[in-house]
């Protein structure tokens, strides 16, 4: 009704469906030139773009009523990726994938989710996105089109794409209760792994820009805040408090020339510096809670992954030493492994992940 007129009953002209909340960044991701930061800020959920050095952030949404939320930012630094609430069915709100321009102009829904899409990540390349629809996770095209379903069963959140292109993290587990892991997934939904035990909640998943790193934001009652997993050893960092990390990007062509690897592993491994022999026992160094060792079917960082072996653990040495990417590998024997044998690292030189059994 009309400010002046009492005599017609009410009607509802507007219904607020999110909860009240303090204002909280969230959804944080940053150009591909490392100079700004698109941004999620509640309560009404806009997204924010700051430069750095400027004196503030710009609302690129200013839908006032609607969450938008999840902003990722494109290879090519032209375009944002976002969910948003705007469209409605049956008078209920839903949540599709958006794409805009970097000045907010342009806002185009790639998408229309028969559930709720959130946590869109571009691939490298900017051909394709990967979001999460529900429980599992897809990969559309950039321009839109039938989505790809990546994972099955579970309940599977927070893609974060390597890189190189090559695998997808994400966040995995039965139901929406802990435990939760970390794992791998190839874009064509194939060699599919964990990375992570229970040792940890994780949540918000960013690449370091060499791929050698993930941060997430560790959930777990203690030692919450944001973590850093080695990808290759499995080495977990506890690092600060704090929510939603996200990597900054590095020009790969500003940084030094890496020196030359030192004659330590290739040189040394099979005298020197192995301490193993074939046909005698090693020990998985660390103690409970620590990272295991991987077990790959060969030795190399980019064979398959076919298990685990944790610390504590002792296994029987086939063959070795074998040197290459920088590793001391053995082929070893365990009832942990499937298949009873695998390819794992004594360590790379300086640490040693294996430790003579007797």
């Amino acid at each position: 009704m009309g400010p002046a007129d009492k005599s017609e009953p009410a009607s509802l002209a507007y219904e607020d469906h999110h909860d009240p909340m303090i204002d909280m960044m969230q959804g944080i991701s940053w150009s591909p030139d490392g100079r700004s930061i698109a941004f999620a800020m509640t309560p009404w959920s806009d997204i924010y773009l700051y430069t750095l050095g400027q004196p503030d952030s710009v609302n690129l949404t200013k839908t006032g009523k609607f969450f938008e939320e999840y902003p990722a930012w494109s290879p090519n630094g032209k375009l944002i990726a976002f969910t948003s609430d705007r469209r409605q069915v049956k008078g209920k709100y839903t949540s599709d994938l958006y794409t805009m321009r970097t000045d907010g102009s342009g806002v185009t829904m790639i998408y229309e989710c028969p559930g709720r899409c959130d946590n869109p990540e571009w691939s490298p390349d900017g051909k394709s996105i990967v979001f999460q629809q529900d429980n599992d996770l897809y990969i559309i095209p950039k321009s839109g089109g039938k989505p790809f379903k990546l994972t099955q069963g579970g309940v599977n959140q927070y893609p974060a794409w390597s890189p190189d292109g090559e695998w997808i993290a994400f966040v995995r587990s039965v139901t929406l209760d802990p435990p939760a892991y970390i794992y791998l997934v190839k874009p064509d939904g194939t060699g599919m792994r964990a990375l992570t035990g229970k040792d940890t909640q994780p949540r918000q998943l960013t690449w370091s820009p060499d791929g050698r790193y993930i941060a997430f934001e560790n959930f777990a009652s203690e030692k919450f805040g944001v973590v850093i997993l080695d990808v290759q050893s499995g080495e977990i960092t506890y690092w600060l408090f704090g929510y939603t990390p996200s990597w900054r990007p590095m020009d790969i062509s500003k940084l030094p020339t890496p020196a030359a690897t030192p004659a330590g592993v290739t040189a040394n491994c099979s005298s020197g510096w192995s301490r193993l022999q074939v046909g005698g026992q090693a020990q998985v160094s660390g103690k409970a809670g620590d990272p295991p060792n991987r077990v790959r079917e060969s030795p190399s960082k980019s064979a398959q992954q076919i298990g685990l072996i944790n610390p504590g653990t002792v296994v029987s040495l086939l063959e070795g030493p074998v040197c290459a990417d920088g590793l001391v590998f053995w082929k070893v024997a365990s009832d942990e492994i499937p298949g009873g044998s695998g390819w794992t690292a004594e360590g790379d030189g300086a640490e040693y992940w294996l430790n003579p059994y007797q």
